[in-house]
C-alpha cells in the first residue's frame, strides 16, 4: 500500500517527492481502532492513490471493494437504517 501511494506521489510531483512527505521506512503494527476510523483512513488512502496506472492495479480494486463492503456494513448497523422503510 505504501509503495502504491509513493508511486502516485512520484507520478504527480516527480521522482523522489514521496520521501519529502514522510519517512519511507514504514513498518506495519497492529492498532485497535473503530471500524469508522478504518473506513475513513481507507478512503483517504484511496483518494491519495488515485492515478492513471494505479486505478488499473488489482490492489486498488480490492481495496475499493473492501471500502464498499465496510461502508454498507456500517450503514446497515445504524438505527436510522433499521427504522427506514423497506422498498
Amino acid at each position: 500500500m505504501l509503495e502504491m501511494n509513493c508511486e502516485v506521489i512520484d507520478q504527480l510531483y516527480g521522482y523522489g517527492e514521496a520521501a519529502e512527505y514522510r519517512p519511507l521506512d514504514y513498518e506495519f503494527r497492529l492498532e485497535r481502532t473503530s471500524e469508522i476510523q478504518v473506513l475513513k483512513s481507507l478512503q483517504c488512502w484511496l483518494e491519495q492513490c488515485f492515478g492513471d496506472r494505479i486505478v488499473e492495479m488489482d490492489l486498488y480494486h480490492e481495496m475499493k471493494a473492501i471500502e464498499s463492503k465496510l461502508a454498507c456494513k456500517l450503514v446497515s448497523e445504524l438505527e436510522s437504517y433499521a427504522a427506514a422503510e423497506w422498498g
